[in-house]
Formats: C-alpha cells, sequence, structure tokens
C-alpha cells in the first residue's frame, strides 16, 4: 500500500532541515538556535489562532481526504501545546538555558505530538499515520542538534556534558509519550476511525 504525504509537510520539512543545515554551516550552533526560534514561533502563533478560533465556539468543517486525520482536542490540549512552546522560547531567548528549551521542544514534539499522531490518527496502519509527523520530525531534529551543538563553556549547556544531554533528550521522549496518553485518556479522546479521514476547516457553529 502507499503511503501519501502531504505538500505542506514535505515542503515544510525539505525548508526547516535545509534552512537548519545552511545556518549551521554558516554560524554553528547560534544558527540552529535561530532556526528553531523561528518554526518554533510559527508553532506557537498556530495554536494560539488554534486556542483563539475554539474560544470563539468554531468547530470543524469535514470533508473527505485519503490521508490521516486526527480527533477534534478540546482548547486545553492547545492552551497546553501554546504555554510549553512559548516557555521552551522564552527559556532559550530570554534566560539563555538551551538545554531546557531543547528539552521541551522534545518533550513536546518528539515525545507527545509523535505519540499522539502514531496512535490516535486515522491511519489503518502506524506506518501510515507515521506519514503525517515530517513537520514533528523537523521540530525533533532541530530541537536535538540545539541541544547538541551548544558549546559546553557557555551558559545554555548547563554544565552538562554531551552523555548527559543524550541522556535527557532520550528520557524527554517516553515522558511526552506517557503525558501524551495520560492526558488523552483523561480527556476520553479516542483514536480516529479510518472511515473518518476528513481534513479540518474552520467554521462557525451556526448556521
Amino acid at each position: 500500500m502507499s503511503i501519501s504525504y502531504a505538500v505542506y509537510d514535505v515542503v515544510f520539512f525539505s525548508s526547516t532541515i535545509s534552512a537548519g543545515a545552511v545556518s549551521y554551516i554558516a554560524w554553528k550552533h547560534a544558527g540552529i538556535v535561530a532556526v528553531a526560534m523561528v518554526v518554533l514561533t510559527l508553532c506557537i502563533l498556530t495554536d494560539l489562532l488554534q486556542i483563539y478560533r475554539l474560544a470563539r465556539g468554531q468547530v470543524p468543517i469535514k470533508i473527505g481526504s485519503a490521508l490521516p486525520q486526527g480527533p477534534d482536542l478540546p482548547i486545553s490540549w492547545h492552551i497546553t501545546m501554546f504555554s510549553l512552546e512559548v516557555l521552551a522560547a522564552l527559556c532559550q531567548l530570554i534566560i539563555g538555558y538551551t538545554l531546557i528549551s531543547g528539552l521541551i521542544m522534545v518533550f513536546v514534539f518528539g515525545g507527545a505530538q509523535a505519540f499522539f499522531h502514531l496512535n490516535y490518527f486515522s491511519g489503518v496502519s502506524l506506518k501510515e499515520n507515521a506519514s503525517t509527523l515530517l513537520p514533528i520530525t523537523a521540530m525533533t531534529i532541530l530541537s536535538i542538534f540545539m541541544v547538541l551543538t551548544a558549546p559546553a563553556e557557555q551558559r545554555g549547556a548547563m554544565g552538562i556534558p554531551l552523555y548527559g544531554d543524550v541522556l535527557w533528550i532520550l528520557l524527554m521522549v517516553p515522558a511526552g509519550a506517557i503525558s501524551c496518553y495520560v492526558y488523552l485518556t483523561f480527556q476520553g479522546i479516542q483514536k480516529k476511525e479510518p472511515d473518518e479521514n476528513q481534513p479540518i476547516i474552520n467554521g462557525d457553529m451556526k448556521a
């Protein structure tokens, strides 16, 4: 069975990784940080827009699609993601703690978001659901390299050696996945059925 990818996801992944690679070659660690923060800002704005729409009472309008889709999530999910993403940005841009910022991003994208896409999207298999992971994978890669390229003598590394960074990164992935599972179970969110493969377009509750 062939796996389909959204054009937006492919463009986002390729452009993000390319920008990260070029920036690292040109400016080393600072280049990776710059690209990661720009893309993180886009994620923050996306969640903020979703919070605004849900707060106004807008609900999804369904149309058919062959791509796996996720179940509708409560506004509290988007508020939580928004808060963690803002915290990650503040840790890097204001406090200068690259390690903390990167670990929060790995927790959000490599752990919670990846688990949600793999286990709650409407694909008939994990492989099909994995086709939706390109943007999340790009963010996770940026986060990991942001942490691993931080100079050990600078404040952002917080005095933790490289093997310690790797250990913390490896811990953040299951921590994010478990937290996501507990949250979604508590909220009663179920996996979207394959016959409900529909993209989400925002619309008003009122006719």
